[in-house]
């Protein structure tokens, strides 16, 4: 690929993917290294052509000493060669200042870097609001395959598999159709030095792996793999814009409309779903409340996947301190530190695991504004079985994985007669002559849907001690007074 070629790619990878207008501006992202000295060049070339305004900006991260600094007084010379206004600007106090710990010191940058762009992007426009200010970024194929290779490897969706979008938001990628030979070959074509990022020649950072021992590899076995990863990229891309498409369409119709504001959903219609549908709809729901939605890789949404099946109040851990809750209606996303904080205090449901009942003497719970005390006694049962309304004894052996405490949902019922009748619970309120508004507030200690014990009320007959009962789970709603 010759001077002519390469430029005339760039040219026409920005009209198809900005469809410049006049007024319109370039703003290029300019480290000093081949990539973005190569964008520099072309753009200061095309600039008229193409009739926009072009400026440059150099971020300097503090990281790396005299040698950043070497590279911030490269950038100077080179945009004073092409004639183009350049902006520097630190990202070291940004960088030491983000104490988000589950990111690497390379996330950190990356996201100081972005932010300093778009600011000045910004600025640009403010102070000349005709046209729309694009940001250039020098991200190429190999980068896009790099990407791709780094989240397979990490595990991800379709999404992952996409790799490095050319376009998002104001943010365009005119090279990403370009390889990093033909970024060094036009550069020495037309003699045009750069610099080299010492940290970029560091194997320890797991991109740099993929770069300099996994592509030198797909190279060997086929010259034409970067082609190929890219392309496979383009079509997995056209495939995941439908599914995301008819993936939304399910989720806007699941989005609960409550005091979680779409932090639940009803995970019906969902169900209903084949599976690699469902981890895409659960993927656009989670992205919708966690920053570094990137990090939640394809075994969270497996996770996630499976816990719809689940029992009410079982949860998984997801990244930036949330977890992801089996509700009465499905999947609630809650904050972890959060949820720490207030511990069932207020809480619509809570689940115990029979683990966690073997593990302690006793628990104490708290579940809408009531508190519960749950313990396990083994041996003799005699004739101690309690009569008390507020203190119940259950047969421990009979109950599955654990206890829910919640207020009714659909599907609840419970067994009325010792030989296995049961009823609904609404038909049991109904027959109880419980008056309508009570009926919502019952608080209910279930075994997924079969009621245990409708507090205040009855119990049943499945769970009640027999003579062949060996271990007896006890459960007291403490607030009430203990002889009634």
């Amino acid at each position: 690929m010759d001077v002519k070629e390469f430029q005339e790619r760039v040219k026409d990878n920005i009209i198809s993917i900005a469809k410049l207008k006049p007024h319109d501006k370039i703003l290029v992202g300019v480290s000093g290294g081949a990539d973005s000295v190569a964008l520099l060049v072309v753009l200061a070339r095309l600039r008229e052509e193409l009739d926009m305004s072009l400026e440059a900006i150099h971020v300097e991260h503090g990281l790396r000493g005299r040698e950043s600094l070497r590279d911030q007084d490269f950038v100077k010379m080179l945009c004073e060669k092409y004639e183009v206004n350049l902006v520097c600007k630190s990202a070291g106090q940004m960088i030491r200042e983000n104490i988000s710990s589950h990111l690497s010191l390379e996330e950190k940058a990356r996201d100081a870097r972005y932010e300093l762009i778009q600011n000045e992007a910004r600025e640009w426009h403010r102070r000349d609001p005709q046209g729309k200010v694009y940001i250039a970024l020098a991200h190429h194929g190999n980068d896009n395959a790099e990407t791709i290779i780094f989240n397979m490897i990490r595990g991800t969706g379709l999404d992952g598999m996409r790799g490095i979008p050319v376009k998002r938001g104001n943010i365009i990628r005119p090279m990403l159709s370009l390889t990093r030979r033909d970024i060094e070959i036009y550069l020495s074509d037309i003699k045009q030095h750069y610099r080299t990022d010492s940290t970029n020649l560091d194997p320890s950072y797991d991109r740099n792996n993929i770069r300099l021992n996994v592509i030198p590899v797909l190279n060997e076995i086929n010259p034409k793999a970067i082609e190929h990863i890219n392309n496979s990229a383009i079509l997995l891309g056209e495939v995941a814009k439908y599914i995301r498409g008819e993936a939304r369409d399910v989720l806007e119709d699941a989005i609960c409309s409550d005091n979680y504001a779409g932090g639940e959903i009803d995970i019906t219609e969902i169900m209903k779903q084949p599976d690699f549908m469902q981890r895409e709809i659960l993927h656009l729901w989670i992205s919708k409340y966690i920053l570094h939605a990137k990090d939640v890789t394809a075994k969270h949404l497996y996770d996630m996947q499976s816990l719809m099946g689940k029992q009410v109040g079982r949860r998984i851990d997801i990244p930036d301190d949330y977890q992801i809750v089996r509700s009465y209606k499905g999947l609630k996303i809650v904050k972890a530190s959060d949820e720490a904080l207030t511990e069932g205090h207020e809480a619509e449901e809570v689940f115990v695991s029979k683990e966690q009942i073997e593990a302690n003497e006793s628990i104490t719970i708290q579940c809408q504004g009531k508190t519960y005390e749950i313990k396990r006694i083994q041996g003799s049962i005699g004739a101690n079985v309690p009569s008390l309304n507020y203190t119940k004894w259950f047969d421990y052996d009979k109950i599955r994985d654990g206890i829910s405490i919640r207020k009714a949902c659909e599907g609840d019922y419970i067994q009325i007669m010792s030989q296995g009748g049961t009823q609904s619970f609404a038909k049991y309120c109904k027959n109880a002559k419980i008056p309508q508004e009570m009926r919502r507030n019952i608080p209910l200690v279930c075994d997924e849907h079969h009621i245990l014990w409708a507090v205040g009320y009855r119990i049943s007959e499945k769970y009640k001690i027999t003579s062949d009962t060996r271990t007896v789970l006890e459960i007291h709603a403490m607030e009430e007074k203990i002889n009634e």
